[in-house]
């Protein structure tokens, strides 16, 4: 991937995260993943080398199908939780349609948006993955316990619900290596 091609998805990710309601998906949340998928991959030594522009965007664009989907509503934000790698294989081509990437790339990005969702809470890791799906993953599940997404997520809620939600969320942190495909890494 070029520079140009990852300038014009970054400038698209970031309007369509801004056009939506959902703080657990915005651009900081995509900017953080992108940052996570950089670290991963400097401290991995694969067989390959890795296209890091290729990671980056799929940094971007890791929840561009379901941030828009819902919105603030609960039973919808549910929905797209328990059915996000179907809906994401449903649209994900449609987007990368827009960019100008070779038809590899939009194999290695359709691949990874699509297995990127279920390592909290279901430990569905991406082990037998390619790489990129695999640090994309990751990067996205090092996000999901950052105190920045907390703070995002308990937002608005009640006190209860914020306490239930701090008390998960310190428990996924501990035992953040059972969600983690490099487990290594920390």
């Amino acid at each position: 991937m070029n520079i140009k091609t990852l300038n014009t998805i970054k400038a698209f990710a970031i309007r369509k995260y801004s056009q939506q309601n959902n703080l657990q998906h915005d651009v900081s949340h995509a900017e953080r993943v992108v940052r996570n998928v950089v670290w991963i991959a400097n401290k991995l030594h694969p067989d390959k080398p890795l296209d890091i522009l290729l990671l980056q965007a799929a940094g971007y664009l890791h929840d561009i199908v379901t941030a828009n989907f819902c919105g603030s509503n609960i039973f919808c934000q549910l929905y797209v939780h328990m059915f996000e790698k179907y809906l994401n294989k449903k649209y994900i081509g449609s987007i990368l349609s827009r960019f100008d990437i070779k038809p590899e790339e939009k194999r290695i990005l359709s691949v990874a948006i699509i297995n990127h969702p279920y390592s909290v809470p279901y430990r569905i890791l991406n082990t037998h993955h390619d790489i990129y799906s695999i640090i994309l993953q990751d990067a996205d599940t090092m996000d999901y316990i950052s105190t920045q997404r907390e703070q995002n997520i308990i937002h608005g809620k009640n006190i209860i619900l914020s306490y239930v939600i701090k008390t998960y969320l310190s428990w996924v942190r501990k035992n953040i290596k059972s969600y983690l495909n490099f487990p290594e890494l920390l």
